[in-house]
């Protein structure tokens, strides 16, 4: 991102996680991943601004600096909170927050995504193969929407691994989860 809340991308964009659009995601005439070399401007809906972004393995999630999110390429295990979506998306999307929440930092794992509302709530979506969403025992396998994480305390910040997340509570306790 830019100091202006522009953001910009390149490499591989064969599932659409550069934000680019249709025209350039996907294969080209030889079968080979079409890739995006020198950064290109990404255009967000409604002249959003940028403040953080974060990629996963074939996703990238955008934060704005109203607090609204974004998620654009691999969406094939709910990893971007779109719900029953189209699998790749080539341009970001407005994910959808639950009522009254507002977005302050987002991480993404190799296939999941995680949320800290401005009211310290945890929100996870994506591939829960290895526990990573922090949803507890026998929960779904893929979590299509941002959902509510049961934590003891507010959380203050999140970070993923490929197939773990680890949240720092506000009184100091880091909370883990996901493949050891």
């Amino acid at each position: 991102t830019t100091t202006i809340g522009a953001l910009l991308s390149c490499g591989d964009n064969h599932r659409g996680q550069l934000g680019l659009g249709a025209d350039h995601a996907g294969f080209d005439e030889h079968g080979e991943a079409k890739r995006v070399h020198g950064l290109r401007w990404v255009a967000l809906p409604d002249n959003a601004q940028a403040a953080q972004v974060a990629c996963g393995y074939q996703q990238t999630c955008i934060l704005t600096r109203t607090g609204n999110l974004f998620g654009c390429g691999d969406n094939r295990n709910g990893q971007l909170g779109l719900g029953e979506s189209e699998d790749d998306v080539p341009s970001a999307q407005p994910v959808p927050l639950p009522a009254g929440a507002v977005a302050a930092q987002v991480a993404c794992g190799a296939e999941h995504t995680c949320v800290v509302t401005t009211s310290g709530e945890l929100l996870a979506c994506g591939h829960n193969n290895n526990g990573q969403l922090g949803l507890g025992q026998g929960s779904a396998r893929r979590v299509r929407r941002l959902t509510a994480v049961p934590v003891l305390a507010p959380v203050r910040e999140v970070v993923c691994g490929a197939w773990h997340t680890c949240a720092l509570t506000v009184n100091g306790t880091v909370l883990t989860c996901g493949t050891n």
